[in-house]
């Protein structure tokens, strides 16, 4: 399993059908890393909300803001869940 702390061994992911398009995580990034389009009720054909890897550190602010529990760490490698 890789080190949680070391940004060249993990991904941060959004999983699109848990995120609800609220936001939050774009909000808190200080890093710029999250890109998107939050939900308005009179528009359609949104863009969804992605992380862009080079730009990600290790604050994990997104995660703890994100109400539906959609973004989660994997491993860089094999693409599976890290324990967190």
């Amino acid at each position: 399993m890789p080190d949680k702390t070391c940004v060249a061994f993990i991904e941060y992911r959004i999983i699109p059908d848990k995120c609800n398009l609220c936001g939050l995580c774009k909000d808190v990034c200080i890093y710029g890393a999250i890109h998107g389009e939050k939900k308005k009720p009179y528009l359609s054909g949104y863009l969804p909300f992605e992380i862009r890897q080079q730009n990600a550190r290790n604050a994990d602010d997104c995660i703890k803001v994100c109400p539906t529990g959609a973004i989660i760490i994997v491993d860089a490698k094999v693409k599976e869940p890290v324990g967190v």
